[in-house]
């Protein structure tokens, strides 16, 4: 669902939360990646003279309880072969 359609879906099921997505959501969404990403730094960085560079593509999963606090949630999927 993208985020204009879960905002469209909060406005028509829950009109009296008075719950905006744009101010309420999506600054818990942004304090949660940033926490991610900060207390993985050190495993996340390389040596600037490393001979192995490369980038990483990272994706986020969230569930919004029913006071509208946004938790992120751990999906892991081994992609190693059997």
């Amino acid at each position: 669902m993208w985020y204009h359609e879960f905002s469209a879906y909060i406005r028509s099921a829950y009109p009296d939360s008075g719950v905006d997505f744009e101010r309420d959501i999506m600054p818990q969404i942004r304090e949660l990646t940033v926490l991610c990403f900060e207390a993985a730094r050190d495993f996340l960085q390389l040596p600037r003279d490393s001979p192995y560079q490369s980038f990483n593509l990272f994706g986020f999963d969230f569930m919004i309880d029913a006071d509208f606090k946004v938790r992120a949630t751990v999906c892991c999927k081994s992609a190693r072969r059997r």
